[in-house]
């Protein structure tokens, strides 16, 4: 600026063409400047907030000191790019959840904080407004369609999805409850909820991993809108998992042809011990009927950990329906909307089942050829050999195992 302060009508028509272009470089570089110390001072506000939030909690003091840093950087205004702003930002939100996670959990406790935007209410990926077209994925959230992972817009369309896959509102509604509420909107907490539609709804996942969860058993759940209305019966496969351990929306006959393999997996499982206590495969039981099914149903699974790790939960769904094959166009949309997670027990039953390993990893790795006929992560994704982790493993008896690989 201070180059071109003093150009007059004595510089030739070269010299101001030149500056005036100048200027106008200069002024898309401070407006996109402007624009990434906004967002950055806006998180540092929020996560200032949310500081507020936790003064007892052992690890506030780690988390204030991430947010001063941020501030430092933010005063020294040398920030050249986006993103070192989302870096910054994902620092903040990583000391968030360190802060949330860093007092010993108790027998019992409500760890929903512990889960990211559990009610879709962070709209900051999709410029914190609502969308009925295509945006960002969710806030904390990991999305994958056809297995491949998708973040922006653009990842999204290449995977063909590009009719509804945003958080919004919710559609206007008129239903009656069983407990005599009527409800007038679709969301079921906060004023937001997350779906998809789409002319075709291919494999879809949306997931998320907690880590830091002392063993024994848990309970999460999920509010879940599976229409019937205009597109017809919308159900297909839509089910919500933690790890190997799967909670399908509606009735065991529904899913009699098009249990996917994340279930058959969990079945398998339980198959090996028939009477646990605790199941991998479970059945929500809701049926998809106007006009209840405007709203949405609380569909929940209990799942055990045998020693501190992590858990990854979500939703998974596709377009198959119930007698096998492929929905027509429109059919298997869904919604979700505030997800929860308790610690119930720290003691995990006798005979649960939460330990499914049938044979050690050297048995598997000394058998090989003999006996191991397909492996498996833990969400049911066929691989072609066991790899670091937990791995199922489906033996050409029929049995399945889990083993882990260190």
């Amino acid at each position: 600026y201070n180059k071109y302060e003093d150009v007059s009508e004595s510089n030739t028509q070269a010299e101001l063409i030149d500056a005036i272009l100048a200027t106008k470089s200069i002024l898309a570089s401070a407006e996109e400047s402007i624009s990434m110390y906004e967002k950055l001072n806006n998180a540092i506000k929020e996560h200032d907030t949310k500081l507020s939030l936790y003064i007892n909690k052992s690890g506030r003091g780690d988390y204030e000191e991430a947010i001063g840093e941020a501030i430092d950087i933010y005063e020294e205004g040398k920030i050249e790019t986006m993103e070192e702003v989302d870096d910054i930002i994902a620092k903040l939100d990583a000391a968030l959840q360190a802060c949330i996670q860093s007092d010993e959990i108790e027998e019992g406790a409500d760890l929903t904080e512990y889960i990211q935007n559990p009610s879709f209410e962070d709209l900051s990926n999709q410029n914190d407004a609502s969308s009925g077209g295509v945006a960002a994925t969710p806030k904390g959230w990991n999305m994958y369609i056809n297995g491949t992972q998708v973040s922006t817009v653009a990842d999204i369309n290449a995977q063909g999805v590009t009719g509804w896959c945003a958080i919004n509102e919710g559609d206007a509604i008129n239903v009656e409850l069983e407990d005599g509420t009527i409800v007038s909107n679709q969301y079921s907490e906060g004023t937001h909820l997350w779906g998809i539609w789409n002319a075709t709804i291919p494999e879809i996942e949306l997931s998320q991993e907690i880590s830091g969860l002392p063993a024994g058993l848990y309970t999460l759940t999920c509010d879940v809108l599976v229409q019937y209305n205009w597109a017809g019966n919308c159900l297909t496969t839509q089910r919500i998992f933690a790890n190997d351990y799967v909670a399908m929306y509606s009735t065991e006959d529904a899913y009699e042809n098009n249990l996917p393999d994340d279930a058959k997996i969990a079945a398998e499982i339980d198959a090996l011990v028939p009477d646990a206590e605790i199941k991998h495969l479970n059945y929500a039981g809701f049926l998809c009927e106007s006009p209840r099914s405007d709203y949405s149903n609380k569909v929940s699974l209990q799942f055990g950990l045998a020693e501190q790790g992590s858990a990854k939960i979500g939703f998974r769904t596709n377009n198959i329906i119930s007698d096998g094959t492929a929905a027509e166009s429109g059919l298997g949309w869904f919604k979700l909307d505030n997800w929860t997670l308790t610690y119930d027990e720290m003691t995990i039953p006798e005979g649960a089942n939460v330990n499914a390993d049938a044979t050690s990893i050297n048995d598997i790795n000394n058998n090989i050829e003999k006996v191991a006929v397909k492996f498996y992560t833990i969400d049911g994704t066929q691989i072609s050999a066991p790899q670091k982790g937990i791995n199922i493993v489906k033996m050409s008896n029929g049995s399945v195992s889990k083993i882990f690989v260190k």
